[in-house]
C-alpha cells in the first residue's frame, strides 16, 4: 500500500470520527437546552439560527457518513474482484465500476466536507448564544 492511499485511508477515517464528534456535540448543546429551558439561546426568535437549521445540517452530515461508508465498502469490493478476475473482458467491467465508484466517493468526501464545515459554523452560532443566555 502507498503512502498516498494510506494518507487517504487515515484521512477518511478521522473525517467519519470528526461526524461522530459532532453528532455528539449537537446532542449535548440540545440536551443543555432543554435542561435548562433556554429559549433565548434554543431557537427563539432573536436566535440568528431556525429551529430546523441545525437538524438538517446533522442529517446532512450522517447522510454523508453513511454514503462514504457504502462506497468504501462498494470500492473495496471490486478492487477484490479485480484482483481476483481472470476473464480480460471482465477486468475491464471491474475497472470501469471501480472508476465509477472512486469517483461517487470523491464527490461525497467533498460533501460531507462541507456538510461539517456547515455544522461547525451553526454550532459556533449556538454556543455563542447559550453562552450569551448563561452570562448575567
Amino acid at each position: 500500500m502507498s503512502n498516498k492511499e494510506i494518507y487517504k485511508r487515515v484521512n477518511e477515517s478521522w473525517q467519519l470520527h470528526r461526524s461522530e464528534l459532532m453528532e455528539l456535540e449537537t446532542q449535548e448543546i440540545q440536551t443543555k437546552c432543554k435542561e435548562i429551558k433556554a429559549d433565548a439561546a434554543c431557537g427563539s426568535n432573536d436566535s440568528r439560527l431556525k429551529k430546523t437549521t441545525l437538524p438538517n445540517n446533522v442529517l446532512r452530515v450522517q447522510e454523508a457518513s453513511e454514503t462514504i461508508k457504502s462506497l468504501t465498502a462498494e470500492v473495496n469490493s471490486f478492487s477484490e474482484k479485480l484482483k481476483r478476475s481472470h476473464d480480460a473482458l471482465e477486468k475491464e467491467n471491474f475497472r470501469k465500476e471501480l472508476k465509477r465508484a472512486k469517483t461517487s466517493l470523491l464527490f461525497s468526501t467533498s460533501e460531507l466536507r462541507k456538510a461539517q464545515d456547515a455544522l461547525r459554523k451553526n454550532l459556533g452560532v449556538k454556543k455563542s448564544e447559550f453562552a450569551k443566555h448563561l452570562s448575567p
